[in-house]
């Protein structure tokens, strides 16, 4: 919108010692939700703490408190589950990992697939699906076209690290350059496992120390392929899996109500600017 046609806005304004009144009563009311709003934040960020808490605990001690643990031999990990054995990534894949294709997306037309780019992958891990929705055509895809349960980590940018599971219920889809596609090996590494790992504490202190070592955050296929990762057998892994899968479940309904209720008090804050600044509502 041209800053000329903001001239052209209608106003409407009250006196000025009304104006201050209004603004005096805003500030107090929207200060007393803005406080709730801050409150209930809080609770959802001790939820997400807890939820990384959960899952860092499993996946370096196991379920069971009985079995003995042990020195991983690696610094930052510390001590793990008897029955865990500290594997690099590159030896529980199927095959080494994979850039995306440097292409453009488009809309989408005859003999396509779905383009996934970092920017369609959610914080948590979901896939956007919406009008930015791009494209690729099946000849540009060759190469490209990812399997039911492959993992994608992002090299770089803000959401460097983030990580996504596919799944074919998402249909046919290609994956884009600034991804990395790690196609695990499942008679050694589930990869719900992998996702699991790559959301606890773990997995964010082995971000931060090769940010350290780097100049821009950026993590390539080499330091993918070589992170370390404590791994029990496949069993137990399906076990944890489970485990994991309905408690985070229970942690997320959770957090949704919190969230839900954070976006009616902002609908609530925002009405009610638009009570006192049209004088629908009347300063008591």
């Amino acid at each position: 919108l041209p800053a000329i046609n903001f001239k052209k806005i209608d106003v409407p304004v009250p006196p000025v010692l009304e104006q201050q009144r209004i603004v005096s009563a805003i500030d107090e009311k929207v200060g007393k939700v803005d406080a709730l709003i801050a409150n209930v934040q809080a609770q959802i960020e001790k939820l997400k703490d807890y939820k990384q808490s959960v899952i860092t605990e499993v996946v370096t001690k196991g379920l069971d408190p009985a079995v003995p643990m042990k020195d991983s031999g690696i610094e930052w990990i510390g001590k793990i589950a008897e029955t865990h054995t500290i594997f690099r990534l590159k030896y529980l894949l199927d095959s080494p990992m994979q850039y995306g294709a440097n292409e453009s997306g488009d809309k989408f037309i005859e003999d396509s697939v779905r383009y996934i780019r970092i920017t369609d992958i959610t914080a948590d891990g979901k896939l956007k699906n919406d009008e930015n929705n791009q494209y690729l055509p099946l000849d540009a895809a060759d190469g490209y076209i990812l399997k039911d349960k492959d993992v994608l980590f992002a090299r770089s940018g803000g959401t460097v690290g983030k990580s996504f599971l596919y799944q074919e219920d998402y249909g046919t889809s290609a994956f884009a350059g600034y991804l990395i596609k790690a196609e695990c090996d499942k008679s050694a590494l589930l990869p719900e496992y992998l996702i699991y790992y790559s959301q606890s504490s773990l997995y964010e202190l082995w971000k931060n120390m090769i940010f350290i070592q780097a100049t821009i955050q950026n993590i390539g296929a080499n330091k993918y392929s070589n992170m370390e990762i404590p791994v029990p057998s496949i069993d137990e892994q399906a076990t944890i899996v489970e485990y994991l899968e309905g408690k985070c479940a229970q942690i997320d309904r959770l957090i949704a109500i919190k969230q839900a209720k954070i976006e009616k008090m902002e609908q609530y804050k925002r009405s009610l600017i638009y009570e006192y600044v049209t004088g629908k509502r009347e300063i008591s």
